[in-house]
């Protein structure tokens, strides 16, 4: 998997660089002093020095499909994994280096997500995006530090975070499940639901109802700290009909602490929109007001 995203990546600098035959090498080794002592012509290197998992996407619901012989197939979410690349640019003259990554950092910032058409190995058959996003320098603990273990001299470095999926899983095969089982109980029994039913305010698309899965239970998750009330986020959401899916959301200011008159009145506000404004596109002046009426009170 990760060869194939090395590859992605060459064929993504190549075309969007763009990269004519000879002019620059692209390379996924170690910029060891040795290494560069090799070259003979200027490279691009993308030395991918971390590799974790992004927990943001861990809830995905499994994928369930007809096998064609009267069963289904049941396929786990593949894990989505951080990848962070140090690129690097080495040519004689410095001018030619930062020639090089001024084209490379405007590459990177024109997409956030890698073109399928440059997906090359696995990921041509994948059905999960394959996400990119720049990171500042200080992502990079004491690159001082990793210069000195590299035993190299310090060289201006961008920091690339790829995230990929990681086909882990193989699917499961099994009968058409044609039964449903209910169950009853009183209210004062502990909720099995681990899902949360977020409304949320769009300038764009107005009130927007969406399902928060394995955000509502006794295990901290990540998105449950993002989805405090009132709280100003940025999300990523799939439309599902009248309840989309939230597939992530990140907080973009502190929660506010209410107490007293200003929680009483930020809820009652929250609940008049709930009553009073429909789940449709709203004029961007009503949400504007909506969201003044609540800072002003928070």
């Amino acid at each position: 998997m990760f060869n194939d995203v090395d590859e992605t990546l060459k064929q993504y600098f190549t075309a969007e660089l763009p990269i004519s035959p000879g002019e620059l090498d692209v390379s996924f080794e170690r910029p060891t002093r040795e290494w560069s002592g090799r070259l003979s012509r200027p490279t691009l290197n993308c030395f991918m020095y971390d590799i974790r998992e992004r927990k943001l996407f861990r809830d995905e619901p499994p994928t369930v499909l007809p096998n064609g012989k009267g069963g289904f197939l049941r396929q786990r979410a593949a894990p989505r994994i951080d990848l962070t690349y140090m690129i690097t640019a080495w040519a004689r003259e410095a001018e030619d280096e930062h020639r090089i990554l001024a084209r490379t950092l405007a590459a990177m910032y024109r997409s956030g997500e890698i073109p399928e058409r440059h997906f090359q190995g696995a990921l041509i058959d994948s059905t999960c995006a394959v996400l990119a996003r720049i990171e500042t320098s200080d992502h990079l603990a004491k690159p001082a530090d990793m210069w000195g273990v590299l035993d190299n001299e310090l060289h201006t470095s961008l920091v690339w975070v790829i995230t990929a999926p990681l086909e882990a899983f193989a699917p499961a095969e099994g009968p058409i499940v044609r039964t449903r089982e209910l169950r009853f109980g009183e209210m004062d029994e502990p909720w099995r639901e681990t899902s949360l039913q977020v409304e949320v305010l769009s300038e764009q698309h107005g009130r927007i109802g969406l399902i928060a899965r394995g955000v509502h239970g006794p295990k901290k998750h990540l998105l449950r700290a993002a989805l405090q009330p009132l709280q100003s986020i940025r999300l990523d959401a799939e439309p599902r009909g009248e309840l989309g899916r939230l597939i992530a959301a990140e907080a973009l200011d502190a929660a506010p602490r209410l107490t007293g008159d200003a929680m009483l009145a930020a809820f009652y506000i929250n609940e008049l929109v709930l009553r009073l404004a429909p789940r449709s596109p709203t004029r961007p002046d009503t949400i504007a007001s909506l969201c003044s009426r609540t800072t002003d009170t928070t």
